[in-house]
Order: structure tokens, then sequence, then C-alpha cells
């Protein structure tokens, strides 16, 4: 059931390539071509991402449906690890940690940025209905919908660090910014350019791979 523009419900079918290719949930946005304006009919053929959502709000071309309190809240945030069986931990916009389902066949990757669809409220899980290219997530950290402390990337965790110690097997002992001290690996493309530079005091950035082991 949706919910149009022109203030009518209207039955409307997916179809099949766009079934294939994009979960449709309560509260995503999508365009509909009507069938018959008599049994208020019509086919869904695309589903807006949260990008074009936002600049279709700024131009008032979105339609107002009902507020009722079964409607689900959807949250931007980062998925801060992997848990197996089609699960992921994310840390959303609001401070709280959530667990969360992946409804697509889509890899995931920590550092993504994903919308969450949370139901919190109603005692259900929450799920995973957008994951962000680089570039669309790079749009929402300019225009501040993503809080300072997010770091977008193309899929990492990304965290500045002060070089305490040179280790072997090129690698190094690094004190990071958030608290922890990690090992740290050069990686193999750069180890020729990198190990000769790098004393203990020199500030890098590093890109977090388990924060369980402390390796990065």
């Amino acid at each position: 059931m949706v919910f149009c523009s022109d203030n009518k419900e209207r039955v409307c079918h997916i179809r099949g390539r766009l079934r294939i290719k994009e979960y449709i949930s309560t509260g995503d946005f999508v365009l509909v071509e009507l069938r018959d304006y008599q049994n208020y009919e019509g086919d869904i053929i695309l589903k807006y991402t949260p990008t074009e959502i936002e600049l279709l709000k700024k131009k008032n071309k979105l339609p107002v449906p009902p507020e009722t309190d079964d409607r689900p809240l959807h949250l931007y945030g980062q998925i801060a690890n992997r848990l197996g069986k089609g699960r992921v931990l994310a840390f959303c916009i609001d401070g709280k940690q959530r667990v969360c389902r992946v409804l697509n066949k889509e890899r995931m990757e920590r550092g993504d940025i994903i919308l969450v669809e949370c139901r919190d409220h109603q005692g259900y899980e929450n799920d995973v209905i957008h994951k962000c290219a680089p570039d669309e997530a790079q749009r929402l950290k300019d225009a501040n919908e993503l809080p300072y402390y997010i770091k977008v990337n193309n899929g990492a965790l990304l965290e500045y660090g002060q070089v305490t110690q040179v280790l072997r097997y090129c690698r190094v002992l690094v004190q990071c910014f958030d608290g922890e001290q990690r090992i740290c690996r050069i990686r193999r493309k750069r180890e020729k350019a990198v190990i000769t530079g790098i004393r203990p005091g020199h500030v890098i950035l590093v890109s977090l791979r388990d924060s369980k082991d402390c390796r990065v």
C-alpha cells in the first residue's frame, strides 16, 4: 500500500527487476506508474535513495502521509562490526548501538555508512535498508546529516595515532587518538617507500581491521 502525492492510497505491484535488486519496506519513497485511475492500482518503478529524498524534500515534492505511532524510525549509522548470519553491529547517529540484519545480499564492511530501520519501540529486529556509496556518504557528511565523529571513507574505520615504537617485520606500535594502543602493519605496496621514513613521534593515519585484537 502506497500513499501517493495526490493524497490517495494505492495498491502497487513491485516489478520483477526492481523486486530482485531492491528491498522495499515501510517508509520508503518510491515512484509509482499509474495503471488505472478507477481502481487506484499502480506499479512501483523506482525506489529513491536517501540523498534523492533529501533533495525532493527541499523542493516540497514528497507526499506527507498521516502520522502514526507504528511507523519505523529511520536513522543513519556506521557498521562497527560484522556478527555473521547476515547481521551487523551498527553505531547509529542517536548514540545507540543496534544489531541489524542485512535484508539483501549486498556485502557489508566495517565503516560502511548505512540507513537503519529502527523498530525498538515495536520490539522487532532492526533492518539495514540501504548502504550508502562513498560519494553519497560524503554528500551526507557535507550536508551535516552525519555527526562529526563519523569518518567517511571507502569501507574502513580510520583513526589517527602517534608512533611510539618501530617493530620488526614492517610493524609499528601506535598510540591512537581514541585511547587504544595498536600494532600496525605497513601494507606491502608502501613498505619500501614508508618504512624508512617512519620514526617514533610521527603522526600517521591507520585503517582499523579489528577492534578486538587491536591490530590494523
